[in-house]
């Protein structure tokens, strides 16, 4: 598995299956955003940037908490 960030600045992160190719969405595409999300793993969860936000995620998508600011 690897992390995807959107594109053209639309916030959304993405989760790639490096084997099949799949790719799913664990943050959904704002195309009004321009921002990047830079995903990175940590653990068993994706960190990631959005509306100048550090926020975290779980790797199905659930339990999205922001942690900082």
């Amino acid at each position: 598995m690897r992390t995807a960030p959107g594109t053209g600045g639309d916030g959304a992160v993405y989760l790639v299956h490096l084997k099949t190719g799949n790719v799913r969405p664990l943050v959904a595409p704002d195309p009004t955003r321009r921002t990047y999300s830079h995903p990175i793993f940590y653990g068993s969860k994706v960190l990631y940037l959005q509306e100048n936000a550090l926020w975290m995620v779980n790797r199905d998508g659930t339990e999205r908490h922001r942690l900082f600011p």
